[in-house]
């Protein structure tokens, strides 16, 4: 190899870790700041090489949750929640962090105060049931089964509805 051989492989080196370093400082502070966007697209792009691959991956699974969070709170309709919440469950259960499991089990257990949809009622309890089997404790479940209890009444003339609660309440007292 030549010496202008050699230069231009060391300049496209110089380039490639410049970029990779440019993209976690930005997503890394993108995140700080609170645009999860932004964040969730500059983190994504640090490759494996760079000395904070593990840190950008961990705050790349945080960003995401939080911009699926937001989602879940903000969706028009219930099939857009639906979608937006079986994004966030897996999400909040692919770290071992205890933040993001009582975030995500506070969501879902303020959703399914106000809930009107069946499918997504349904769903809400389905991501209740798996977030508690996953990472709950006795004091999680408590909060649940006098929720689900409080939205029987509501149901009274929907039997699917009724027999979904019913149900979960069976496997939640299962788990106590």
């Amino acid at each position: 190899m030549n010496f202008k051989s050699v230069l231009v492989l060391y300049t496209i080196l110089l380039f490639l870790l410049s970029a990779c370093a440019s993209h976690y400082d930005a997503g890394m502070k993108a995140f700080n700041e609170k645009r999860y966007p932004k964040a969730v697209s500059e983190l994504s792009q640090v490759q494996k090489s760079h000395p904070n691959y593990a840190k950008a991956s961990a705050t790349l699974i945080r960003a995401e949750f939080r911009q699926a969070v937001i989602a879940v709170k903000d969706a028009n309709t219930s099939s857009e929640a639906i979608g937006n919440l079986k994004k966030m469950v897996p999400l909040a259960l692919k770290t071992d962090s205890v933040d993001l499991y009582k975030v995500a089990f506070y969501v879902v257990l303020d959703e399914l105060k106000d809930a009107k949809n069946a499918a997504y009622v349904k769903e809400l309890v389905r991501s209740l049931l798996v977030l508690i089997k996953e990472k709950g404790n006795f004091e999680d479940i408590l909060p649940v089964i006098e929720g689900l209890s409080g939205r029987l009444t509501d149901f009274l003339f929907n039997s699917e509805l009724r027999a979904t609660i019913i149900d979960a309440l069976k496997q939640l007292n299962a788990l106590k």
